[in-house]
């Protein structure tokens, strides 16, 4: 704290201006300080906090606080609210939070922060590792899209912030989408605040986008965006199944965590056990050394009987050499205990570590998922974009069709009229060639002939440049249909587009048919009306011969006619001639324009189809290799949690065994004494009632006290 107050008075000084009453008084009291919860609820310690909402702070203001912000470890809660920074303010204070490794809640609210300012807090996020919640409330950076883009690269970057506030702040659609791409990276944050914002319908499907992928994010409030009520109950459906997985996760840990005592619970139950049976063992040896001891001085008392103890020396020793069998027996039992507790001791160290290392692979195994299944969306994305480019070639391309269309009916039309034309100046030229030569006539016809001909050639050229055109566009619906037919394997909420597109495509058909049909009746008329042409000839030629005395009388005349009508045809053959020449260009400029769409169809098709292959490819890889990865995890882990249970069982199966066998070694040892004390009293009593005979067949009277005396003795004994 000394060293923020050093660095804020000190840059004060430098800029000329008072420090604020209300950062000294919590450099010196930290009276306004506020507690940080964690999950639970609990409070945990008390932060320091930097307090200036209200105040009006200058340019100058925030450079000295951004000094004492930049390197300072003590404070983490800054209340900069309402103090009229605007965006000169936020740059300077967001580029000293970048070097802050101590704040935890950055209140920005209501200061103006526009596209710059936005900026600077994103470039900030994309750095600080320490902020946990961040209040944006009351700003514009929506309003230029650019500082909305800068806060979701921020948020696709940075893994710390918990708790993210935008209300207010005029968001649009597109902001908001993007904002929504780029949290499905993002797994730190928990709670979006996006109130009274404008994110509409665009906005609200790409946060539903976001949420089929995103299961960290478990609060997130729509309220005042004009969201359709599906779209916000698909919003509060996706939430609420977040939170239920985050319940889950936490219900797991905690039964993880449970497992984890438990085993450790039952690791000490076997400690003590075996400390029990170590008790019961050292217990049992004292009472083999008491019961050894016992024996011994009954040898002792024994020694003064030399003549009947031979055979119970020989017993004693028998007995001696079975109980040292069974003191080694219970020593190798006690070792080979010893031993079966440090093997089990390193076997549920080995598990422990066995387990740690699953969890850090899960944990690696699923970060990788995470991070393909984010490329795999990545990469979708792109795909969508090229089709939706694709689409728009195609209206092109529609309206070029239609463009192409158009000109080919002026052309028709220019036909036609080209043909009226020339049967009226057949007609023309045929009346006044009438009165020629027969000869001249006959030529004539021919030359009119040669050009129904070539009308017929052009027509016919016409017809197969209709034909051209009709042959690609039904190759371009073909193509369309097997687009559109794959594209609905993946996108069936376009199916209501693609039916509109099939409409239109069958509109097309007719139309294309219809035009066809149009065609094949004018091709009709010009026939007709070619058939008619020759019956006229015909009846020309039947006049000709007829009236031949009197065109002979006109052929003066009808000779300068010729000449009149000769320079006639021959305008006519020339502009016919330089309507062929444009027809022709303007056909093969068709024929070009056609072909090279044609070939960007084909090309786009064909990338759309190994792009989609790969995709599909990819994803099913993934999804096998992520599915086989966690089917091997469940069954090592059962074969552990059995392996764990089968040594449980091994385990108490063999303390049951040592119980019994203690318990049946204890049974045999109170066996043999209860019978080496009925054979030592036998004896005794025996011997003792020889040496009384004998005693009392020599003096009874005299030695019977000592007799009394050596029972008492026995007795006690």
């Amino acid at each position: 704290m000394d060293a923020f107050r050093t660095r804020y008075l000190a840059k004060c000084a430098e800029l000329g201006i008072e420090p604020l009453r209300c950062i000294l008084d919590s450099l010196l009291l930290r009276d306004n300080s506020s507690s940080i919860k964690d999950l639970s609820g609990s409070k945990t310690r008390t932060a320091a906090t930097i307090d200036v909402r209200g105040q009006a702070l200058s340019v100058k203001a925030c450079t000295a606080l951004a000094a004492g912000i930049a390197e300072d470890a003590i404070f983490e809660r800054y209340m900069l609210g309402d103090a009229f920074l605007g965006d000169d303010g936020c740059i300077i204070l967001a580029n000293a939070l970048k070097t802050n490794t101590a704040a935890l809640y950055v209140d920005l609210r209501g200061n103006n922060i526009r596209s710059d300012g936005a900026t600077a807090v994103a470039q900030m996020l994309k750095v600080n590792t320490s902020l946990r919640t961040l209040i944006l409330e009351w700003n514009c950076i929506g309003i230029w899209e650019t500082g909305a883009r800068a806060m979701a690269d921020a948020l696709s970057i940075n893994k710390t912030l918990e708790e993210l506030d935008l209300r207010n702040n005029k968001i649009g659609p597109q902001s908001a989408q993007a904002i929504a791409l780029s949290l499905k990276h993002n797994t730190a944050l928990k709670k979006l605040d996006f109130r009274w914002n404008n994110a509409g319908i665009i906005g609200g499907r790409a946060l539903v986008d976001l949420l089929r992928w995103n299961t960290v994010l478990v609060g997130l409030d729509m309220i005042g965006n004009e969201i359709p009520d599906d779209v916000s109950r698909s919003l509060a459906i996706a939430l609420e199944r977040n939170r239920e997985r985050s319940r889950t996760e936490q219900c797991a840990k905690t039964h993880s965590e449970h497992m984890a005592s438990t085993l450790q619970t039952i690791a000490q139950v076997h400690r003590e056990a075996l400390e029990n049976l170590g008790s019961k063992l050292n217990s049992t040896e004292a009472r083999v050394a008491d019961t050894s001891k016992r024996l011994t001085a009954a040898s002792d008392e024994i020694q003064a009987e030399r003549d009947a103890k031979t055979t119970a020396e020989a017993k004693l020793d028998r007995i001696t050499v079975e109980m040292r069998g069974l003191e080694d027996t219970l020593a190798r039992e006690r070792e080979d205990v010893r031993v079966q507790i440090h093997r089990l001791n390193k076997e549920i160290i080995a598990e422990r570590e066995k387990r740690v290392l699953a969890e850090e692979s899960a944990q690696k195994a699923e970060k990788k998922h995470t991070k393909q299944l984010l490329e795999l969306e990545a990469s979708v994305s792109d795909l969508e974009m090229r089709l939706e480019v694709l689409k728009r070639d195609k209206a092109l391309l529609f309206e070029d069709l239609s463009q192409s269309r158009e000109r080919e009916k002026s052309l028709q039309q220019l036909m036609d009229e080209k043909a009226q034309r020339m049967e009226a100046n057949h007609v023309n030229q045929l009346s006044a060639v009438a009165e020629k030569k027969d000869r001249e006539f006959r030529d004539k016809i021919q030359k009119l002939e040669d050009r129904l001909r070539s009308a017929e050639q052009d027509k016919l050229r016409v017809d197969e440049v209709i034909q051209r055109h009709f042959r690609i566009l039904m190759s371009h619906s073909i193509i369309h249909q097997e687009l559109d037919a794959q594209k609905a394997k993946y996108l069936s909420q376009k199916r209501a587009l693609e039916e509109k597109l099939a409409e239109l495509e069958n509109r097309r058909s007719q139309d294309e048919e219809l035009h066809k049909k149009e065609l094949a009746e004018q091709s009709g008329v010009l026939q007709d009306a070619q058939r008619r042409h020759q019956e006229h000839v015909a009846e020309l030629g039947r006049q000709h011969s007829e009236q031949l005395a009197h065109l002979r009388s006109q052929l003066t005349q009808a000779k300068a006619e010729v000449a009149s009508a000769t320079a006639a045809i021959d305008q006519v053959r020339e502009r016919t001639n330089s309507l062929q020449t444009e027809a022709d260009r303007r056909e093969r400029t068709l024929v070009k324009e056609l072909e090279s769409a044609r070939a960007d169809v084909v090309r786009a098709g064909e990338n759309e189809v190994k792009l989609r292959e790969k995709l599909q490819k990819e994803v099913a890889e993934a999804v096998a290799r992520k599915e086989t990865e966690m089917k091997a995890e469940v069954e090592r882990l059962v074969r552990t949690l059995e392996a764990r249970a089968r040594v449980i069982e091994d385990l108490q199966d063999e303390l049951r065994r040592q119980d019994a066998l203690i318990a049946e070694l204890e049974g045999e040892q109170v066996d043999k004494m209860k019978e080496l004390q009925m054979q030592v009293a036998t004896m005794i009593a025996q011997k003792t009632a020889s040496v009384s005979a004998r005693i009392r067949s020599r003096s009874p009277l005299r030695m019977e006290p000592a007799a009394l005396l050596h029972r008492t003795a026995v007795g006690d004994k």
